[in-house]
């Protein structure tokens, strides 16, 4: 009886060959699927990885730039119908616009236009510096400012020259930021353009209010002094 029974509770306890497989499969089935979650989150880590790589100055956007970890963007400018010749374009502030192109900005990022001063060697008020938020040659003054647009999308913007912006000579500078407001990469365009201040008034009507008011300088110097000849003649015939 005890034989028996040790017998039937070893028949009872060992797999069948059918068992055996099954629990073969499902171990192989699990780690299969382990190992492809593990790709997957690795995958997605890598391309998140990829995707957050922002920089907070222009050293480490070249550095960037240089090693293919950052875009290459190309920017244009032009001016109405015309492309911008270097040195040669004059626009009036308050009155003309530019136009700023670009190729070659991630998928998904945003871009940030930036106008920066060519004369910084006799306005230490515009030293370059390497951080791009501190960045004085790249701010628009008179009222400081510290771009042109912000968050522009598509390739292209076309940007009033307002009236704020000092007269001076300038580039432009494109920036491309990711959705975390990190910048991913840079470029300046090649063309210099001039600014010039917009004056409001026409020349023959400077001309007329110079005219009066000169006019009225020698009509109030003239009334002045006769007020004055004929108060001197009465104080003499008072005292005589």
């Amino acid at each position: 009886m005890r034989d028996g029974t040790t017998r039937a509770t070893h028949r009872d306890d060992t797999p069948t060959d059918d068992e055996v497989m099954t629990t073969t499969k499902r171990m192989t089935m699990q780690k299969t699927l382990a190992i492809g979650a593990l790709a997957l989150v690795s995958g997605s880590a890598s391309v998140i990885g990829a995707n957050a790589a922002t920089y907070g100055t222009y050293s480490a956007m070249d550095a960037a730039i240089a090693s293919g970890a950052a875009p290459t963007i190309t920017p244009s400018v032009s001016f109405g119908t015309s492309a911008c010749v270097a040195n040669t374009q004059t626009v009036k502030a308050g009155v003309d616009s530019i136009t700023v192109a670009w190729t070659g900005v991630n998928a998904g990022d945003t871009v940030d236009v930036k106008l920066c001063y060519t004369d910084i060697a006799s306005k230490p008020w515009r030293k370059y510096k390497d951080a791009v938020k501190k960045n004085k040659k790249c701010k628009q003054t008179a009222v400081e400012k510290d771009n042109l647009v912000v968050g522009a999308t598509g390739t292209s913007v076309t940007i009033p020259v307002e009236l704020n912006i000092a007269p001076a000579t300038y580039t432009i500078q494109v920036l491309s930021k990711d959705s975390t407001g990190g910048y991913t990469s840079y470029a300046n365009d090649a063309c210099a353009f001039k600014v010039e201040t917009y004056d409001r008034l026409p020349s023959n009507l400077v001309g007329t209010m110079s005219f009066f008011i000169a006019f009225s300088i020698i009509v109030a110097t003239a009334g002045t002094w006769y007020d004055y000849k004929k108060q001197t003649a009465a104080a003499a015939a008072w005292s005589s």
